[in-house]
């Protein structure tokens, strides 16, 4: 009789036990723990239920030896704290560390886009560690060509690519021998706040084919290029709350995007200048950064002779508003090859006519 009793008691827990895990799993929330590295993670997002779910990283380093990949939608990975949870790419491994998207590019027509997009996918508290003192950093491309290849994914920290509603929070970026930050091939409606990216090889944030998202409460800075590059179709965004200092060329490069607005940028101590507008094709106005709005812009150049805001190919349309204020030992502090910028305030100098000036992307 008790062995009975004992019997049933045991698959009574059983099936208690199982209930539990069904139950978890149609909640859709994985806790990862640090020791079972990125393969862990990669398995735990691949598992997740269709209609999506959460991982959670506990505190530590997850070694990364193959690029963590997020292709489908509806997606939460969170770690424990920005400063306690660690996304590191392993030695001598030339690989981008954190896609979200699909990696595969197919050629549609003339163009490049990724095979499929994602949507709904949300990445917070966590840092991402390119390990750039462990990587070789010709090898931006692993073993394929960056320029040869279109269909090459560069060697980023974080790369966003044909994805729609994805927002990164709380998230520190670092040492990667690409860029920190890169959107491309297509993104709309992203959020990034509260994002700092610093030590990588080019630069901290490259946007390009992206549209109708908002990038605030940012610090890009000591990087080898540029704090923010933008070009080829970087429209309608808005950029706020941005300290951009000390990277190795300009602070904000922007070419061939418009509409997009600008507001409360400190961009100081940059080698080159804190913001160079241009186009992507001397002399093309077609190809410019043109119709943007820079509103309360605190620009300083530190020991720099260039001037602090540079508008290359006469690029139109572009406004300077608000409480603005330039800084720094130039005798002009805007330039401009005609009057392209068509409002000044606050206390910028006028922007006064010069010739070109050569400044290639990096």
């Amino acid at each position: 009789m008790h062995s009975c009793l004992a019997i049933l008691n045991f698959l009574l827990l059983a099936s208690l036990s199982l209930g539990t895990a069904a139950s978890s799993a149609v909640a859709g929330v994985v806790k990862v723990d640090a020791k079972l590295g990125c393969t862990a993670v990669q398995e735990a997002i691949r598992n997740l239920p269709t209609t999506g779910g959460t991982v959670r990283l506990g505190a530590g380093v997850f070694t990364c030896s193959k690029s963590l990949v997020i292709d489908r939608d509806d997606v939460i990975l969170r770690g424990a704290g920005k400063r306690r949870t660690t996304l590191r790419l392993a030695n001598a491994t030339h690989l981008p560390l954190l896609i979200i998207g699909n990696p595969k590019t197919v050629k549609r027509g003339k163009a490049y886009e990724v095979e499929h997009r994602v949507r709904n996918i949300r990445v917070s508290d966590l840092t991402v560690d390119g390990n750039l003192k462990g990587q070789n950093p010709r090898k931006e491309c692993g073993q394929t060509d960056c320029d040869g290849d279109p269909a090459s994914v560069r060697n980023n920290a974080i790369t966003i690519r044909g994805a729609s509603h994805v927002t990164i929070q709380n998230v520190i970026a670092h040492s990667s021998i690409s860029g920190g930050l890169v959107t491309e091939k297509n993104c709309d409606n992203l959020l990034v706040e509260k994002f700092e990216s610093y030590g990588h090889f080019f630069d901290g944030f490259a946007g390009y084919q992206t549209e109708n998202s908002v990038f605030r409460s940012m610090h890009l800075h000591d990087n080898r290029a540029a704090g923010l590059s933008i070009d080829i179709h970087f429209n309608h965004n808005k950029i706020s709350d941005v300290r951009i200092e000390n990277n190795g060329s300009t602070g904000i490069f922007a070419r061939e995007l418009s509409g997009n607005v600008f507001e409360n940028i400190k961009s100081s101590g940059n080698v080159r200048h804190q913001v160079f507008l241009a186009s992507s094709k001397p002399g093309d106005k077609s190809l410019c950064a043109s119709d943007n709005e820079f509103k309360n812009l605190k620009l300083s150049t530190g020991k720099s002779t260039d001037p602090a805001f540079r508008v290359n190919d006469s690029c139109p349309g572009n406004v300077i508003s608000g409480k603005s204020q330039f800084e720094g030992p130039t005798a002009f502090a805007c330039v401009s090859e005609e009057t392209a910028l068509t409002k000044l305030s606050g206390n910028a100098k006028p922007c006064v006519p010069q010739t070109p000036t050569a400044q290639t992307e990096n």
